[in-house]
């Protein structure tokens, strides 16, 4: 997983690993993982401009807090910067959009310069985003757009018109009402100062789903800073991901900002390939076929990190020699195809201790992605060895107390917690 540069640079102090036991998800899954909102989403000032990632931030921040905020159109709560709004529904919306304080009304939302009406009767065709608003003059009473379904049809919402706040899912413009009120006497709205996020200030999760007919699928998640909102999908061709396994990564792979998914594919001929998909939603062909190359030997051990901080991401092979030691194989991107470099070849090291346990991430804060394995040893302990710029042994950085890895299975996780 790579995180943005200029992220890197502030989070490479707090980098971390963690491994999950138990269920986790299942082969041939590609994921990203992000820092949370309170390191993420405090960017905006009072009437300022304003991301929708935070807008909906600071919705969740009140509704994490929902039974200590009673409802009153005479109460006040602050935000999480102090300022306070007034606790009723246009008040809330106000706090959400960062307005300023204690908020407007129902009443001046619509005569409000900031604000422009989207619709006047909201549809599953309107272009309601995540911190849009639907407002009700008629009975006074607002609500804050979440998100839509996959559907597209049915969304959730925000509401503050009684203790405590409630989030409304699987609601239609087709149903008669909505948080208690006709569904008709709502109009949509934007406030002006709202920006979109771009495409890869949040990380989403991605699966990558065998058909079964020899082709595959890549569902892709967007996010809009407190769900998983809506989904894009990738159709492949013939495309067997027997031949992939588990080898699928993440990385930006051509420098462009944006995450990409490799996957390494056994070829009939006893070659193998990397596929490149930019963006994890469109295919770029083969970047790299080798000579004869068992990946049995790799199993699902593919990581994908900017290894000597070009800024383009690379991909990188453990693969089991058979005799006790094990050798990384290594890729440069040239931003269009994969590129062989020099390997790394261990002393003793038994990769039937590590399983599929191999992740990157920049654990020195060089500016540089590292390789960490998580490797049980015969008395019971584990320990992590880190390859530094998947090169350069730098040993063992933390040995355990008696613990089970095969609890953990293949789960582990490197990132800027």
């Amino acid at each position: 997983m790579r995180t943005p540069r200029i992220l890197r640079r502030i989070l490479s102090a707090g980098l971390g690993l963690a491994l999950v036991a138990g269920g986790g998800l299942a082969t041939g899954v590609a994921a990203e993982f992000a820092a949370g909102p309170s390191t993420a989403y405090a960017a905006s000032s009072i009437g300022g401009p304003i991301t929708r990632s935070e807008v909906m931030v600071r919705a969740l921040d009140w509704y994490n807090h929902r039974y200590d905020i009673p409802y009153s159109q005479t109460g006040r709560y602050p935000d999480v910067t102090g300022t306070e709004y007034r606790t009723d529904c246009s008040g809330y919306v106000s706090m959400a959009l960062h307005m300023a304080a204690p908020g407007l009304t129902t009443a001046t939302f619509p005569s409000s310069a900031d604000v422009s009406l989207l619709s006047g009767s909201p549809s599953s065709s309107t272009d309601l985003r995540p911190g849009d608003f639907l407002d009700n003059t008629v009975d006074g009473h607002m609500v804050l757009f979440d998100a839509w379904e996959s559907d597209h049809v049915h969304f959730s919402y925000y509401s503050f018109g009684s203790t405590p706040i409630s989030h409304g899912t699987h609601k239609t413009f087709s149903d008669s009402t909505l948080s208690g009120w006709p569904t008709s006497h709502y109009n949509a709205y934007r406030y002006d100062k709202i920006i979109d996020d771009s495409p890869d200030s949040l990380a989403g999760p991605s699966v990558v789903y065998d058909m079964g007919d020899g082709t595959m699928k890549i569902f892709r998640w967007s996010s809009n800073g407190s769900s998983f909102s809506s989904y894009t999908t990738y159709d492949s061709g013939s495309f067997s991901l027997s031949n992939v396994g588990g080898r699928v990564a993440t990385g930006d792979v051509n420098g462009d900002g944006h995450e990409d998914t490799v996957m390494a594919y056994q070829r009939s001929d006893g070659t193998f390939q990397f596929n490149v998909f930019k963006n994890g939603d469109t295919s770029v062909g083969v970047w790299y076929t080798s000579g004869p190359f068992n990946l049995d030997n790799v199993a699902g051990r593919l990581v994908v990190g900017d290894f000597n901080g070009d800024g383009k991401a690379e991909p990188a092979l453990v693969y089991d020699n058979g005799d006790g030691t094990m050798k990384i194989y290594r890729w440069l991107s040239t931003g269009s195809s994969s590129s062989r470099t020099t390997d790394f070849t261990s002393g003793t090291f038994h990769l039937s201790n590590v399983g599929d346990r191999v992740a990157a991430g920049d654990v020195n804060g060089d500016g540089k992605d590292d390789i960490v394995m998580a490797y049980q040893k015969d008395d019971g302990t584990f320990q992590y060895n880190v390859i530094l710029n998947g090169s350069n042994s730098d040993g063992v950085w933390y040995t355990s107390g008696h613990f089970d890895l095969d609890n953990v299975g293949g789960r582990l996780v490197v990132g800027a917690w």
